[in-house]
C-alpha cells in the first residue's frame, strides 16, 4: 500500500481542537504517502454535538458511517474517548501532541511508515500516540 486516507479533527481547518476526535466541527481528509499530501476535501460533523455521553456506541458507529465511504482509514485528534476501541476495528486511531495542522502533517508524514504497519494488522492494529 503505497497511500493512507487520513481524517484530522479540525474546528477551523488551521488547528486541531482539545476535544475528542468524534466533537470535532469538521474533518479534514488527505490522501497520504511518505514523501506528500494532498487535501481531498473536508466534511462537517454533524454529530459533534451529540446528546449522549461520551463513548456512546450510536455516535462511533455515525461518525465511522460519515468517514467509512470517504476510504478514511487513519483517524488523528489531539484526544479520543472511550470509542477509541470501538473506532481502531475499522479505523487506525492517531494522537497527535501538535495543534497546528501544518506540523500535523509533517509529523505523519514522519512516520508514516509505522502508520501503514499498523493499519496493516487489520483489527489486531491498537491506537498509536505520536508525541
Amino acid at each position: 500500500m503505497d497511500t493512507l486516507v487520513i481524517a484530522i479533527a479540525t474546528n477551523d481547518g488551521k488547528t486541531l481542537p482539545e476535544s475528542h476526535f468524534g466533537e470535532a466541527v469538521a474533518y479534514y481528509i488527505y490522501r497520504m504517502n511518505g514523501r506528500d499530501y494532498e487535501l481531498l476535501k473536508g466534511i462537517n460533523n454533524p454529530f459533534g454535538e451529540h446528546e449522549k455521553a461520551h463513548g456512546d456506541a450510536a455516535k462511533a458507529g455515525n461518525i465511522g458511517r460519515l468517514l467509512k465511504p470517504e476510504g478514511v482509514q487513519v483517524l488523528v485528534s489531539r484526544q479520543f474517548g472511550r470509542n477509541i476501541e470501538r473506532m481502531r476495528r475499522e479505523f487506525l486511531p492517531v494522537i497527535v501532541a501538535e495543534v497546528d495542522l501544518g506540523k500535523v502533517l509533517k509529523r505523519l508524514q514522519e512516520n508514516f511508515e509505522r502508520l501503514q504497519t499498523e493499519w496493516q494488522k487489520g483489527q489486531e492494529r491498537r491506537h498509536l500516540i505520536l508525541r
